[in-house]
Order: C-alpha cells, then structure tokens, then sequence
C-alpha cells in the first residue's frame, strides 16, 4: 500500500512538472511574440520619424 502511495505521488509530481513547463514554454512564447510587436512597433515608429 505505502508501495501504491509512493507511486501515485510520484506520477501526481512528475504531471504538475510537465504542466509546469507547458505553462512557462506558452509564456516564453507569449513574451517573445509580445517583445517582437514590440520590436516591430518601434521600427514603425522611427520609420514614420523619417519620412517626417
């Protein structure tokens, strides 16, 4: 029984480990595309500068 525990804790940690990751991979993404806008945003900005 204790055997059963052990076993069920440790799949229990090693899914909130995985869902963990997943969840900080989808905010790294989040971030990049946002920091890329970002990016995007700025040229946009210094190209209208120049044509003025």
């Amino acid at each position: 029984m204790v055997n059963i525990m052990y076993i069920l804790q440790f799949i229990y940690v090693l899914l909130l480990f995985i869902i963990i990751i997943k969840v900080l991979m989808n905010a790294a993404n989040y971030i990049g595309e946002r920091l890329r806008f970002g990016e995007f945003f700025m040229r946009l900005l210094q190209l209208r500068k120049e044509k003025k």
